[in-house]
């Protein structure tokens, strides 16, 4: 029950700056995609901006894990996030 009454709290608050920015991107990749990493070189900010707002995106339903998985830096195997 917990959960679900997160959803609603954060799905009535307006996106923020940077969670609009990480939305706009991984969208613009259509069926391609984004992980995290990819999504923070794109927009030339630091990959702990963007993980978190790609966690918020999930949780109200933005985006989804595509089942993908790409290597990132650390070359382990990243989700890769697409626009719903």
């Amino acid at each position: 029950m917990a959960q679900s009454t997160s959803i609603a709290a954060l799905s009535s608050l307006p996106k923020g700056r940077i969670q609009q920015a990480v939305y706009d991107a991984i969208s613009s990749f259509g069926d391609e995609g984004l992980t995290s990493n990819e999504c923070a070189d794109l927009l030339d900010i630091d990959k702990g901006t963007v993980q978190p707002r790609t966690s918020e995106l999930a949780l109200v339903a933005s985006i989804r894990d595509s089942g993908a998985r790409r290597p990132n830096a650390s070359g382990k195997q990243a989700i890769v996030w697409v626009a719903r």
